[in-house]
């Protein structure tokens, strides 16, 4: 084969590796498969040294195909996937850099951020410190005014590793937690976004049900408010385990409200606890049920203890 015909033969393969990677029908895990085994082909021909931005495109596909392989696959061998796509990611930034190609480099830390949030490893608080590293590197090209969805994603990613993020400085990372959620909403309405709005708004009201400062009691108030927010979205009919994770998430926060009536603020976290009982039982998901039943039977508990 001369060098044009495979040059033209990797242009190929790329394209049918995009097309495999962004395709629905058929088997996802199997058509993410393809799309690797392409662009790997691609590889072998779009070389660093002969064609860099060629190369370095292919190794952020492959790093996006890496970070999509899900459900059994992806649980039974997460770190291997993740950290294939961090190797990807890393190596395309040895040419997308932020002087030459400020976007694409922004697109590569934003989805390296996401790869090191996800990765489950013993030194998991590391990992979030690089994704923050990655996310606020992102940040420097994504911003507001001149690419304000891709802001909004970031924002709202940064915002879940400083929920994530533990140790000394807890509280303090909750508090920028909220900080990301809140630029993040500035972008995601309910019109326009209402599936990233209401996932924000369910994160938002996570964060500040466990914020402990002295507005602790006000701080339940905005997470109940951000929960509903969220159910107006997460409806039981359309996303029925959504609505019973937040409709959870709301019974912990009038379980724990101590502003106005104790008791009416039981009876809401029994309503609450019950609705997601519901779906729950209902898509057999054991340790969600289990947690579930905990919590209800300490709040009937606390009822009966208030005669």
């Amino acid at each position: 084969m001369t060098e044009l015909n495979a040059q033209k033969a990797a242009d190929t393969q790329y394209h049918l590796g995009l097309t495999y990677s962004a395709s629905l029908e058929g088997n996802r895990q199997t058509n993410l498969k393809k799309a690797l085994a392409c662009f790997q082909e691609v590889l072998e021909v779009f070389t660093r040294d002969a064609f860099p931005e060629d190369w370095a495109s292919t190794q952020l596909n492959m790093g996006n195909a890496y970070r999509k392989l899900l459900n059994k696959e992806r649980q039974l061998n997460l770190s291997n996937a993740l950290s294939n796509a961090i190797t990807c990611y890393e190596a395309a930034l040895e040419v997308y850099t932020r002087e030459a190609f400020p976007k694409e480099w922004a697109e590569t830390q934003h989805n390296l951020g996401n790869a090191y949030a996800s990765l489950q490893r013993v030194e998991q608080q590391v990992t979030l410190e690089y994704a923050i590293d990655c996310f606020e590197s992102a940040l420097q090209v994504y911003t507001y005014e001149t690419f304000p969805v891709e802001w909004a994603r970031t924002q709202h990613n940064l915002g879940n590793a400083y929920y994530n993020l533990l140790g000394e400085d807890e509280q303090e990372n909750l508090e920028k937690a909220i900080e990301c959620f809140h630029a993040a909403l500035r972008v995601y309405n309910r019109e326009s976004f209402p599936i990233d709005w209401a996932r924000t708004q369910h994160n938002l009201g996570n964060a500040y049900s466990i914020v402990s400062n002295q507005r602790l009691q006000e701080n339940l108030l905005k997470a109940i408010a951000s929960y509903e927010a969220a159910l107006k979205v997460f409806t039981r009919d359309m996303l029925p385990v959504d609505w019973a994770v937040t409709q959870y998430n709301r019974g912990n926060a009038y379980r724990d409200l101590l502003i106005g009536d104790r008791e009416t603020n039981l009876r809401n976290a029994t309503l609450c606890y019950q609705a997601a009982l519901y779906i729950f039982r209902s898509h057999y998901m054991e340790v969600h049920i289990k947690r579930v039943m905990n919590d209800l039977n300490k709040v009937q508990n606390a009822l009966r203890s208030l005669g």
